[in-house]
């Protein structure tokens, strides 16, 4: 039934009712449902088994939400409103990521979660996606020695600081506690740089000023610790790309990509 859902966090039964029955109604007064395409094949977070509350709330809020094996489709889909990359495990091929960028230069927005990779993983051409609007995703994860936002005897596990600001974190900043962990950081180009890139950028969530980034990860976290990057780490963020597309007549015109990108996906 589309009118309940399952945390296996807190083992309880969510009643969804009232929000389907809104929504339904909401969605007969639309003329076109938005569509998010979760892409496959990188052994990224399943719809069918890892963030099925996620797929379900969004049906519910009137998206239609679909599964995307990119070769074989053979690009994004013209209808595709976000493209989700769920934190993929192995690193899409070339051809994907070429695909990824052509879907960019349209104006195509994408929502792209890490988790922290294996040492021996490297993903250069998820990368050049992440290039495209001045970003780099950094492997590790992040210890929060600030003992206010983390959890008692494991800095992993903490509370980000979330911007006020956005429309995105406003309600967590207010009304709520976000819990994260193992989170990855995120690194951006200078301001100079990201203007070349016609690029703007706004942190979402971020550590405390005392945080430990963990770079080492074959060492224990004693050993660990003593090369650690220490400092604010950025944790997810949202940036907008201006393109030039073409409208109906021909006509050069600006259009925006969005891309929120957050190092650790395990939330959802």
């Amino acid at each position: 039934s589309n009118f309940s859902t399952y945390d296996y966090t807190t083992f309880q039964t969510i009643d969804v009712t009232e929000q389907v029955v809104t929504n339904s109604i909401l969605s007969l007064t639309e003329a076109e449902k938005p569509v998010i395409y979760f892409l496959l094949g990188h052994s990224e977070l399943s719809l069918q088994k890892d963030i099925t509350s996620l797929g379900l709330y969004l049906d519910n809020e009137a998206y239609t939400v679909q599964e995307l094996n990119l070769l074989a489709k053979g690009a994004v889909p013209e209808d595709c409103d976000v493209l989700a990359i769920p934190s993929p495990k192995t690193d899409i091929s070339e051809q994907e990521a070429t695909l990824i960028k052509d879907y960019i230069a349209k104006g195509g927005d994408i929502f792209l979660t890490f988790e922290t990779l294996a040492e021996t993983v490297k993903v250069p051409n998820l990368q050049s996606v992440l290039a495209e609007y001045g970003a780099t995703f950094e492997n590790g994860y992040i210890m929060e020695i600030n003992e206010e936002y983390c959890l008692e005897n494991y800095p992993q596990i903490f509370v980000p600081q979330a911007s006020p600001a956005h429309d995105i974190t406003a309600d967590i900043y207010t009304d709520s506690y976000m819990w994260i962990s193992y989170a990855s950081r995120i690194t951006w180009q200078n301001e100079s740089d990201l203007a070349a890139k016609n690029v703007t950028k706004e942190t979402l969530l971020s550590t405390s000023d005392v945080a430990a980034f963990i770079t080492d990860l074959s060492k224990q976290v004693d050993e660990a610790l003593k090369t650690a990057k220490m400092g604010t780490h950025e944790i997810a963020s949202i940036a907008t790309k201006t393109v030039k597309v073409k409208d109906a007549e021909g006509k050069e015109i600006d259009e925006s990509s969005k891309l929120v990108v957050c190092s650790t996906g395990t939330f959802m």
